[in-house]
């Protein structure tokens, strides 16, 4: 499926606006001197100039071209991505940050085509890695759901 840059444009610009309107309910973070809200606006202030850029530039083609792979089993690993966010997103309260990156993780990589003794490496070792830089490094409170009691 292929969108003309000015749909892409203009779609980034309204994210950009849900980032920035999302951030308003972030709470600060006592003794560090840029709050919660501060790197989500960042990247939504340049996603917002990266939509502009693109919206503003010479329209080329239809707004939405769909090709024949669309109606293959192809459809199911680009529709992975977004489904597994939305899993995620879905899932992390109760599992906890850990268990749901770690299972969002292994079953992108299956998904894709990967073997299951590398994705089991691959999502331990990240959903790992990604809790220590959210929540040690940058003190990002994260869901601990069901592995509560293991870290406790």
């Amino acid at each position: 499926m292929q969108f003309s840059n000015r749909f892409i444009g203009i779609v980034a610009v309204i994210g950009a606006i849900a980032i920035v309107y999302g951030t308003f309910g972030f709470r600060a973070i006592p003794g560090q001197q840029f709050g919660s809200a501060f790197f989500p606006r960042i990247t939504a202030g340049c996603l917002a100039l990266v939509g502009v850029a693109m919206a503003c530039g010479s329209p080329s083609g239809p707004w939405i071209t769909l090709p024949d792979w669309m109606r293959s089993h192809r459809a199911l690993r680009a529709a992975a991505l977004p489904l597994g966010g939305i899993t995620w997103v879905l899932l992390a309260p109760y599992l906890g940050f850990i268990l749901a990156t770690g299972l969002l993780i292994l079953a992108l990589v299956l998904v894709t085509g990967g073997r299951l003794l590398a994705g089991l490496g691959v999502a331990v070792g990240l959903s790992l890695l990604l809790h220590v830089i959210f929540s040690v490094l940058l003190r990002i409170p994260l869901p601990f759901g069901l592995v509560e009691g293991w870290f406790s």
